[in-house]
């Protein structure tokens, strides 16, 4: 069973609704995952979650340039990103959002890409410099 104290801890967590200035974000390891992700496996909330912050978006219907802002605003105080998202074309554009994120916020933010399979087994995990 889910503790959603432990591994959801914050709301909301639509990437364009969080408040960059809530305290849950500051000094946060932050987890931007996609939509879908979340739903692709048994277990990823207890892998993924636990003890992050965390923001989710979709970049096939949201608005890229929304994102990239958010998102240098949260990477201006936190600790550490993790971008989740599956194997499909459309979800590879949350990776990009966040390394463009990363340049714009003037700090070097650890950040990991976790590319998941549509059975929710990663496939991908890379470590950027």
């Amino acid at each position: 069973m889910i503790n959603l104290e432990r591994h959801l801890p914050q709301w909301p967590v639509k990437l364009r609704l969080v408040r960059p200035d809530a305290p849950r974000f500051q000094n946060a390891d932050l987890v931007l995952a996609a939509d879908c992700a979340l739903f692709a496996g048994r277990g990823l909330h207890e892998r993924f979650l636990d003890g992050r912050a965390v923001a989710i978006g979709c970049p096939k219907f949201d608005d890229p340039a929304l994102y990239r802002e958010k998102l240098a605003d949260l990477l201006a105080k936190a600790a550490s990103l993790q971008v989740i998202h599956m194997e499909v074309p459309c979800c590879s554009g949350l990776a990009y959002a966040a390394r463009r994120a990363l340049e714009d916020c003037g700090r070097d933010v650890p950040l990991t890409t976790v590319v998941l399979g549509i059975d929710g087994q990663a496939l991908e995990k890379v470590q950027a410099e």
